[in-house]
């Protein structure tokens, strides 16, 4: 443990991923229209799933500095955060005062123990993101639900894309199809950030044509995420939020992202034989500890 953080497996250390680039998306999150406005986005979806948000434990994978699980966490999620940057998620712990557990998301040890878990821009950094999926919906109990949010429409590519690793942007039928390849049953996929994306391709575009050399991530971070000033910021966040309004209700033909809401059913993958069952890892007695908090 370090930090209030059980540590299975660190990410190696990156040069091209240090510590202020962290410390530039803790500084963001909280205040940027985009961040925020997803937010809206993400908590319309999960407005779906039967039952109150107090009875449903969440597994946050990706969670990175933990902004998405700090807000879970408010409106009444037992939420725990994973990733597998440490000085990422040390800026999580301080925002939860809740378990943080350092793991790669593909060897991550849980099966059958939560109620939803959340991969929020994530799979889009994976090679392989059907096995991502799956090793996630192993986690889920039965009749478990899976939300996921990734980049869309390929036209938006751009020196972001490139530095922060990506390696595609999904249209609606490709992440409709991995989902089912992965053995969930999908109940919604919907484009968002769509009333914004004139302006998004016009200045991804514009990225695109300069001639500059590539920045760190930490600098792009700052340069493409810096909080906009207030009256910019607040009207951008009012329009991308409004899109809550209907992602529940329609998939869209275009935007910037996709949300997807996804179910696991008890004749589906076969991904949680033994209902509850930890990993024979060494550090089960922690893991356990961890999970009781969010039970």
């Amino acid at each position: 443990m370090e930090s209030g953080i059980l540590i299975l497996e660190e990410a190696p250390k990156e040069a091209d991923f240090p510590r202020e680039a962290f410390e530039a998306m803790n500084d963001i999150e909280t205040m940027h229209f985009w961040s925020r406005a997803r937010n809206v986005v993400i908590k319309a979806m999960l407005d779906l799933i039967p039952g109150t948000a107090r009875s449903r434990s969440l597994l946050d994978v990706g969670c990175g500095t933990g902004s998405v699980s700090a807000w879970l966490r408010s409106l009444g999620y037992h939420t725990v955060g994973m990733d597998m940057w440490l000085d990422g998620l040390k800026y999580a712990a301080s925002r939860l005062s809740a378990p943080g557990i350092c793991c790669n998301a593909r060897h991550m040890p849980f099966r059958g123990c939560f109620d939803v878990v959340g991969l929020f821009d994530v799979i889009e950094h994976i090679e392989d993101d059907e096995e991502l999926l799956r090793t996630s919906a192993r986690a889920l109990k039965s009749g478990g639900h899976l939300i996921v949010t990734v980049p869309a429409d390929r036209r938006l590519w751009s020196p972001y894309d490139d530095v922060f690793g990506h390696k595609r942007r999904y249209t609606r039928a490709q992440l409709l199809a991995v989902l089912e390849r992965a053995g969930l049953t999908v109940q919604r996929v919907s484009y968002y950030n769509t009333l914004l994306w004139p302006v998004q391709y016009a200045y991804r575009r514009w990225q695109s044509a300069r001639h500059t050399p590539v920045p760190s991530r930490a600098e792009l971070t700052r340069a493409l995420l810096k909080v906009p000033p207030r009256y910019i910021n607040a009207p951008l966040r009012w329009i991308m939020s409004m899109e809550a309004l209907w992602v529940t209700h329609f998939s869209g033909f275009f935007g910037g992202a996709l949300i997807a809401l996804a179910r696991l059913d008890q004749e589906g993958q076969q991904v949680g034989a033994t209902k509850g069952r930890r990993s024979q890892h060494t550090a089960e007695g922690h893991l356990d500890g961890v999970l009781g908090q969010c039970a």
